[in-house]
């Protein structure tokens, strides 16, 4: 019966490219999408997801359709064409523009997290699109704000109630109800915990930094303040907070931050000449973003909305702008504590949130490195401008050369945090930190993966200056989100309880089978029981649950896991009595009843999108009822 509890394996020999430690996961998601048309393999960053994903295509059939960022194409062409795999790559950001076809073979959507959110354009375009479809979703990071966030990905190819034999009725409901804690069940469509071993870098000194701000930085602090911004609260709180966050990263972020607000001051000053009076809103929406457009106010139609954006503020900007660029140019702790990190000639990745960091920090430290370094607008090495392909080459582990005159600093934004192999680095620091847990360990996972050069990886994190940290209290939303991720990410408790069956059964594989029912010593529990599904001669679900002596059963993997290995090592006993296994028979009417009831839900709520189709699931229905009535076992089969 342990056994069986076991998330089901394909039998199919792995391809020749996949590593041992590898072939777990390939099984497992072989059987998964065989069985649910579609997995989440959710392993740690850096462990081989992509090799994975490319031998289960390689199985069902000769090509697959890959949905990737941008930033991974070339990756994913190499990958491809050394596992002989043909490939019809698509990328994210052309979903996000509009509907597109599919190739054909499985589906693979890499970085699935990047479709977390239901209404916006790249899920809806890319969900129209997945009907129908069989596929497997890659991500380390399956949650990133919310468990809505692992619901919406798993329902691009999975059904509803496709664990309804499992216990899981509603993936939609049981992922998102009050008081949610994590069901075993769902170890059958997300694949973890199958590496064995961490094969990769260990990861040592995780250090803290804690900067301090300059008297001067402190007053420009202070003097954000007096700034009217909005006359809306929220508003306000919020663009003040986006102002003290940059502020927190440099004086060059700073300055960018406040000469938007200052171009759409001018903006509605001009507005306000020509007798118009547009919100921040209407600004936004009619220049499209780019607040440098020339506008002519004079010949549009008048309007009646009132102003919104407070021309009052703009002396108080060009202060506030004049002081950025001084401050840029004096002394700043923050990258004073960064030089003296740097200084041990360490080959480092260097992330921040802004473009206008980057630039920052490559003029700061030109004089003291050979500086690479990368944004979304352009990359380069020292002053000069080169391909990101170009730039990300000197810091992979297959470098072209690993010695001489060449980059040991790599700064750039996180577009080079999710996907690419950069383990020639041994060092990432977070100059700044990003809002959610999640980005701080894609950052990571660009160095400690698989196939690096050194057996350590060294993270350091920069800590917002105190009096930023205590106006936007970015480490306690940290603080509050890792707790949440907990619950999915790998090797965390929560994360034990859809691995747990895969782990009792590889740990009491040797034990003796003893099918029927016994009895040992132990008064812990009154009953396990163990039971088994089959449909047309295939399993459908299998499953333990634990009577304790208050007459209540019990599923968690926990405790189950914890009565089955007191069980195993305690001394048999005399079998129970028939009136004793009746009564417990009696007493598992209850989970025996509720397990099939939700079986046929699944095996018969075919979702139905039409009339026609709600009327056939109807006759079939009927159908195997009454053959069920008759002990009709062709007829039985035949509905199946």
């Amino acid at each position: 019966m342990v056994s069986a509890l076991a998330p089901p394996l394909a039998e199919d020999p792995p391809p020749a490219f996949l590593r041992e430690h590898q072939v777990a996961g390939y099984r497992r998601a072989v059987a998964a999408i065989r069985r649910f048309h579609g997995a989440m393999v959710a392993e740690p960053v850096g462990t081989g997801k992509t090799w994975i994903a490319l031998a289960v295509a390689a199985r069902f059939g000769s090509g697959a359709a890959c949905v990737v960022p941008s930033v991974l194409v070339p990756q994913w062409k190499t990958a491809a064409a050394r596992a002989g795999v043909r490939v019809d790559l698509s990328t994210h950001e052309a979903w996000s523009r509009k509907p597109r076809r599919l190739g054909d073979g499985l589906v693979i959507i890499d970085e699935s997290h990047r479709f977390r959110t239901p209404g916006i354009r790249r899920t809806l375009h890319l969900a129209a699109a997945l009907v129908g479809r069989e596929g497997l979703l890659l991500t380390a990071t399956p949650v990133i704000n919310s468990l809505a966030d692992l619901v919406s990905q798993l329902l691009l190819l999975v059904r509803d109630d496709a664990l309804a034999p499992h216990g899981i009725g509603s993936l939609t409901t049981v992922l998102t109800e009050p008081g949610y804690s994590m069901r075993p069940a769902l170890g059958s469509v997300i694949i973890s915990g199958t590496m064995g071993v961490d094969r990769r870098p260990a990861l040592r000194n995780r250090q803290t930094v804690s900067p301090e701000l300059s008297a001067e930085a402190a007053r420009l602090l202070e003097q954000l303040d007096l700034l009217r911004l909005s006359d809306q609260p929220t508003s306000r709180a919020l663009l003040l907070g986006v102002m003290s966050w940059a502020a927190g990263s440099s004086p060059a972020a700073l300055a960018v931050v406040l000469g938007r607000y200052r171009l759409l001051l001018l903006q509605a000053r001009d507005a306000a000449a020509a007798g118009q009076a547009p919100s921040r809103r209407t600004l936004h929406q009619l220049l499209a973003g780019d607040l440098q457009q020339t506008v002519l106010w004079s010949m549009l139609a008048p309007g009646d909305e009132g102003g919104d954006p407070p021309l009052e503020d703009l002396p108080g900007l060009d202060r506030l702008l004049e002081a950025c660029r001084h401050l840029a140019e004096n002394r700043d702790p923050k990258v004073e504590q960064l030089r003296s990190i740097l200084a041990d000639g360490i080959t480092t990745l260097v992330f921040v949130t802004s473009r206008a960091t980057v630039e920052y920090l490559r003029r700061r430290l030109a004089n003291d490195h050979l500086i690479g370094w990368c944004h979304g607008a352009a990359a380069g090495i020292g002053p000069g401008r080169l391909a990101r392909e170009q730039v990300l080459a000197w810091f992979k582990p297959d470098s072209p050369s690993r010695s001489g005159h060449k980059p040991t600093v790599l700064i750039t934004t996180d577009v080079g945090a999710e996907g690419l192999d950069l383990q020639g680095a041994s060092r990432v620091i977070h100059y700044d930190l990003p809002w959610t847990p999640s980005r701080l360990e894609q950052r990571v996972g660009r160095v400690h993966r698989e196939g690096g050069l050194h057996p350590s990886v060294e993270v350091v994190r920069f800590a917002l200056p105190a009096p930023v940290e205590r106006r936007i209290a970015l480490a306690r939303a940290l603080r509050r989100k890792d707790q949440l991720v907990d619950q999915v990410r790998v090797g965390a408790p929560a994360h034990r309880a859809w691995t747990w069956q895969s782990r009792l059964a590889t740990t009491l594989a040797d034990c003796l089978p003893c099918p029927g029912v016994s009895a040992v010593r132990g008064s812990e529990f009154r009953c396990l029981l163990g039971y088994r599904m089959d449909a047309a001669d295939r399993p459908i679900a299998a499953r333990m649950v634990a009577l304790d002596h208050d007459g209540r059963w019990c599923e968690d993997g926990t405790t189950i896991e914890r009565a089955l290995l007191l069980a195993a090592a305690a001394r048999p006993t005399a079998c129970p009595s028939g009136s004793q296994v009746r009564q417990l028979l009696v007493a598992a009417d209850e989970p025996l009843r509720m397990a099939l009831r939700n079986t046929a839900g699944s095996l018969w709520g075919l979702n139905a999108r039409s009339q026609h189709g709600a009327a056939a699931s109807r006759r079939f229905r009927l159908l195997a009822t009454s053959a069920a009535r008759r002990r009709d076992r062709a007829m039985l089969t035949m509905t199946d």
